[in-house]
């Protein structure tokens, strides 16, 4: 609300846009702050350093042991550990101030700037998509400034209908035609890219998606009828964040340490029996071809027994993390959403367990969420938080994340791995090869045709039967990555 306020009392498109970053993602901040890079400010204050370490990592493992849902009976300790965590966030803003006063530091975990964020859209543009109740905008980033599109026809309504049930077959073809001319038509031509990709020549454009734009798959809008390229998929390559912050935390990564990581090795998780749900006969075969690239990738694949702490702990060695089986979408509580291990139903690996590594020193390449909805949630008050799947393993220290928005094909996530893989394997395992092989996979697929498949990576009770719809020529269409 902030932001299209902004706009329509003319505050000029940074102003608008550092209010609707301030309002966003305040959870996975506050964590990237606590986690942020220290080295550079200890080189010239080394004792400030010190004090701001000791006092982050206080907070860190009192953020960790706070629980929303903690049960009434657990109610005294909660609220201790509240009382202590908000002293110590007082010493940090404190220290926050302190550090802000010295020379070279006064920026120190502030917004980007508006020059640096033109830097950063170089030469990828980052098109920030402000959904509010009374008016839709696109904020363009590009390396010669920020402009703003009204986004009349774009609904809050609609978006939020939509949502709700992302994948329904019945109205999938006309939202689609809708968000090609509500959002992806007037975006590409700001961007003058109004003619389909002809040279393999792709632009690449970075989508920011707020409320429930999140849900839903900008890459996939277009028109479908015979012949088209009315579409986002024949015109540019997508890559998601979940705010600027997200972002520009994930490339500092980069900055801090550019070397070659110690330990390159592959975690590769099938899970053709999952307990408690139906079986998912290709997961094998999705993983064995992974596992045939890995010498090619320069990665040693290793198969742990699929249990949440072998898992976990095996995080932290690997650059790699490929899982294949079954997904749970908690909606009524985002961060107890999990990926389906052996044993899921009395321990299961969340989206909190997730989020409480941090990965930061060993910095993991890619980590690829074969499995249902693991790029979303369902509690649409917490839309802006990226409290997902794929937002965990980001946040803890990912580069890259591939995931879902909603149900997928077991047959059919084969043929996205393999053609994913193989681009990693033809040019090498970089930022852009990512974000083309997810591409050059979607498209095989799109232009396949194929009908669905029987298994669907979701949670169902064996012996439970489920209506599912066909999703026929729409399979790759719930991918997406996200990375920096």
């Amino acid at each position: 609300m902030a932001a299209a306020a902004a706009l329509s009392a003319n505050k000029g498109p940074y102003e608008a846009l550092r209010l609707l970053e301030l309002g966003r993602g305040l959870i996975s901040g506050f964590v990237m702050d606590i986690r942020t890079d220290t080295s550079e400010l200890n080189l010239e204050y080394p004792g400030l350093a010190k004090e701001f370490d000791r006092v982050r990592d206080e907070m860190g493992q009192l953020q960790s042991g706070i629980d929303v849902s903690t049960k009434e009976d657990n109610l005294a300790t909660w609220q201790r550990k509240q009382e202590r965590f908000r002293k110590a966030d007082e010493e940090f803003d404190v220290l926050l101030q302190e550090v802000r006063g010295k020379f070279w530091f006064e920026t120190f975990l502030l917004p980007p700037t508006e020059a640096e964020l033109m830097i950063a859209a170089t030469p990828d543009p980052i098109i920030v998509v402000n959904v509010a109740f009374y008016r839709c905008d696109a904020f363009i980033i590009e390396g010669t400034g920020i402009t703003t599109i009204e986004l009349p026809d774009l609904s809050q309504r609609r978006l939020r209908a939509w949502a709700s049930f992302p994948s329904a077959r019945s109205e999938l073809a006309s939202r689609l035609e809708w968000l090609w001319d509500a959002l992806g038509h007037p975006c590409l031509n700001a961007l003058s890219l109004t003619s389909p990709v002809l040279d393999n020549k792709w632009p690449h454009i970075w989508w920011i998606p707020t409320d429930a734009l999140s849900c839903i798959p900008i890459h996939a809008a277009g028109r479908y009828d015979q012949g088209s390229t009315e579409t986002v998929l024949d015109r540019a390559m997508s890559s998601y964040a979940l705010t600027i912050k997200s972002l520009f935390h994930g490339r500092k990564r980069e900055l801090v340490s550019a070397r070659e990581p110690e330990r390159k090795s592959a975690l590769l998780v099938p899970m053709r029996n999952t307990p408690g749900s139906g079986k998912l006969p290709y997961a094998e075969d999705e993983v064995n071809i992974v596992k045939q690239m890995c010498p090619k990738l320069d990665v040693k694949p290793g198969t742990p027994r699929p249990l949440k702490e072998g898992v976990l702990a095996s995080l932290e060695a690997c650059n790699v993390f490929h899982f294949a089986g079954h997904g749970r979408l908690n909606a009524a509580e985002p961060s107890k959403s999990c990926l389906c291990l052996e044993d899921w139903e009395t321990n299961p690996l969340t989206v909190q367990d997730i989020r409480g590594k941090n990965l930061e020193s060993t910095q993991p390449f890619l980590a690829y969420l074969s499995a249902c909805r693991t790029g979303t949630n369902m509690e649409s008050r917490l839309s802006d938080e990226g409290i997902h799947l794929v937002g965990a393993f980001h946040l803890t220290g990912f580069r890259h994340v591939i995931g879902t928005l909603w149900k997928v094909s077991d047959k059919h996530c084969v043929d996205v791995a393999e053609a994913f893989y193989e681009t990693l394997r033809d040019e090498g395992m970089t930022d852009l090869s990512v974000c083309k092989g997810l591409h050059r996979a979607l498209r095989k697929l799109r232009d396949k045709g194929r009908a669905k498949s029987k298994y669907i990576r979701d949670i169902t009770a064996v012996g439970e039967e489920e209506d599912q719809p066909d999703l026929g020529n729409t399979n790759w269409m719930p991918y997406v990555h996200f990375g920096c």
